[in-house]
């Protein structure tokens, strides 16, 4: 238990931050982000994961293509594959699973990650229902072999998390984090059923690539729009850190 005196001697929070992606990620960043005492943390996800029942199992692959946390429990089964995994959280995810994680690229896909996978591989992507961006091309043009099976589909919140109407009410710079197209599509109609079109003091969306930031600048009225060009979780808390005065 804290003393008296270490519980004033804790800075007042400088900026507030709003963790929307699903769970497990969700608590794993709220975790890294209490790390920072000045920091007002609210996590709401905005979406939730729904596994996609399979009417058939597809053949076995050279190799796996995970590109979200989401899909590792269907991935299971394919232990010994090798795994190429897109963000070190998926990376992580996969290795704690007994996966083999032949390469990791950065947190969203991209050319190296096309030129990651070797030539004349039969590569398997374990897939959500909606993606941000098409990848059979990209892997067509380097000779590697892509299926995708759709193992979890992204559901928008409908109910609005008694955090989010917190986060709105903040006084105090406010971060929104958005590491889908999909979450932000889902943030933008929640804050504006609360008639939040320009909350006071306005809103920053940290985004984790530049087609996240292109949404969310057509969906809501954000302060400022800003690209990590990353989905790990430091690099959310720097652009915030450094835009909070």
């Amino acid at each position: 238990m804290q003393s008296s005196a270490n519980i004033l001697a804790m800075p007042s929070p400088t900026c507030a931050m709003l963790i929307t992606r699903p769970e497990p990620g969700a608590s794993t960043w709220e975790q890294h982000f209490r790390q920072y005492t000045d920091v007002l943390v609210f996590k709401a996800p905005l979406l939730t994961i729904e596994p996609v029942v399979l009417t058939e199992h597809p053949d076995m692959p050279d190799a796996l293509l995970i590109t979200s946390p989401n899909a590792i429990p269907y991935a299971a089964q394919f232990i010994g594959v090798p795994v190429y995994a897109v963000g070190e959280q998926s990376a992580e995810t996969a290795r704690s699973a007994g996966l083999k994680v032949a390469g990791t690229g950065p947190g969203f896909a991209g050319e190296e990650l096309f030129t990651a996978v070797p030539r004349g591989t039969d590569l398997l992507h374990l897939s959500g229902k909606h993606l941000a961006k098409d990848l059979a091309a990209g892997f067509a043009e380097r000779g590697v072999q892509y299926r995708r099976a759709v193992v979890y589909e992204a559901i928008k919140r409908r109910d609005v998390p008694r955090s989010l109407i917190e986060f709105l009410g903040a006084s105090l710079p406010k971060f929104a984090t958005f590491v889908s197209s999909r979450t932000v599509e889902a943030f933008a109609a929640l804050a504006q059923s609360q008639q939040c079109d320009e909350p006071a003091g306005g809103i920053t969306a940290i985004c984790a690539s530049e087609r996240i930031a292109a949404t969310a600048r057509t969906t809501y009225p954000f302060k400022e729009t800003v690209v990590t060009g990353s989905t790990e979780a430091a690099r959310f808390v720097d652009f915030a850190t450094a835009r909070r005065t």
